[in-house]
């Protein structure tokens, strides 16, 4: 059977491929967002010591430390990655939509067909032999 719609094959593989896409580019940005902001918690907690050595800052102000900086890098990896993977996968389930659409419209046309070949007289279970 002749396949159709051509444009529309292309525009949902490109969905699909945009999706995939957003997916790896979303876990590569987060595991770069985590480890850097692991660092300038990590460089931050230097910073604080030498303040305090220069009386620059007064006691009690470090609550966390490095511990908060690795915690709310948990905490935005975490939102980061559920936000990419549900745009990653409307993007995928756009492009198989649309090929949703365009087998249900193959499997119309072909159920037609048949309809007409019954119609003329020919019988659905006898199928025509090619020599």
């Amino acid at each position: 059977m002749e396949k159709r719609y051509k444009v529309l094959r292309i525009i949902g593989t490109f969905f699909k491929l945009v999706g995939i896409f957003i997916l790896l580019i979303t876990i590569l940005l987060v595991l770069g967002l985590m480890v850097s902001v692991v660092f300038g918690a990590l460089s931050l907690n230097n910073l604080d010591h030498a303040m305090m050595r220069f009386s620059m800052q007064p006691d009690g102000m470090q609550v966390l430390g490095p511990l908060g900086g690795m915690i709310s890098a948990s905490l935005l990896g975490l939102v980061s990655i559920v936000n990419g993977i549900l745009l990653s996968l409307i993007f995928y389930a756009l492009g198989d939509g649309i090929y949703l659409f365009l087998a249900i419209e193959e499997n119309t046309r072909q159920t037609a067909e048949l309809l007409k070949q019954n119609r003329s007289g020919v019988s659905v279970t006898e199928i025509p032999k090619s020599d």
